[in-house]
């Protein structure tokens, strides 16, 4: 009996601690935003992150020759705006609103 208590206090255990490690696992280390500021659709992106307080997201100019590189290695193309998340890049600007939406904002 105390062997099945014992197994499931460590289940429930690790699913608290799981949940917890998913729900900050978005941060600023795996965000980048790779944009241009004089493109309309990044300025779009730009702004629903301002509005929604996302603070995760690091904003890089590509305008940098270092960020350029970094985007086109990921991607291997330099549209803008590119969302990285995990080193996987997301590209257009409604399907990353739409990501960080659904990933990104806190309730």
């Amino acid at each position: 009996m105390q062997s099945i208590l014992f197994q499931r206090y460590y289940k429930f255990l690790f699913l608290i601690l799981f949940n917890l490690m998913v729900s900050n696992m978005i941060s600023a280390e795996n965000l980048s935003l790779y944009c241009l500021p004089h493109c309309p659709y990044c300025k779009k992106v730009e702004d629903f992150i301002e509005e929604n307080h996302i603070k995760d997201v690091a904003k890089k100019n590509i305008e940098n020759p270092t960020f350029k590189a970094e985007l086109i290695s990921i991607g291997g193309k330099k549209q803008v705006p590119c969302l990285v998340h995990d080193n996987i890049p997301l590209y257009e600007s409604n399907d990353i609103i739409e990501w960080l939406r659904a990933n990104a904002i806190k309730a």
